[in-house]
């Protein structure tokens, strides 16, 4: 999630990455789907989260900049 953040025009390439890499864990039986799809879950947010996290911390500097 952070890297299609990063990178929107190859958003897809990475969502498709990810995708794989859980497909072949199942087909390996190494996990099951649902520890997958709660892993997906949980990558997601926290790619977001770290996102929203330097997005915000970055208004953040340059409103102060502003008004210094």
């Amino acid at each position: 999630a952070a890297l299609a953040r990063l990178f929107p025009r190859a958003k897809w390439v990475w969502y498709a990455l990810a995708a794989g890499c859980g497909i072949t864990r199942v087909l390996d039986r190494a996990h099951f789907v649902s520890d997958v799809t709660l892993g997906a879950l949980l990558g997601w947010s926290a790619g977001w989260g770290v996102c929203q996290l330097f997005s915000s911390a970055g208004r953040d500097t340059a409103s102060h900049r502003r008004s210094s």
